[in-house]
């Protein structure tokens, strides 16, 4: 989970996904080097059962659950975050 969260949630330096990137750190202050915390929060959120799945999708690479989960961030903020995890076939 760790590269492909840091490839597609915190690299600033790609020339797509910049704009999540921009978005963690302002809205909570995660970047490529404090994110462990980060999908900690998502892993136990989600294995606890108490956060309902918002939907699941089947795609040709599997099926893709998401989640919304209250996320808390190094500077103290707590936001939602949408959560695409996905589960190979």
């Amino acid at each position: 989970m760790s590269r492909k969260f840091l490839e597609y949630s915190l690299d600033t330096n790609s020339s797509n996904k910049k704009d999540k990137a921009i978005a963690y750190k302002n809205a909570l202050g995660y970047d490529m080097t404090n994110y462990k915390s980060f999908i900690s929060q998502i892993e136990v959120k989600v294995k606890s059962g108490m956060y309902k799945l918002v939907s699941n999708e089947r795609t040709k690479f599997g099926v893709k659950y998401q989640y919304e989960l209250p996320i808390t961030g190094p500077n103290g903020k707590t936001k939602t975050v949408i959560c695409n995890i996905s589960s190979r076939h």
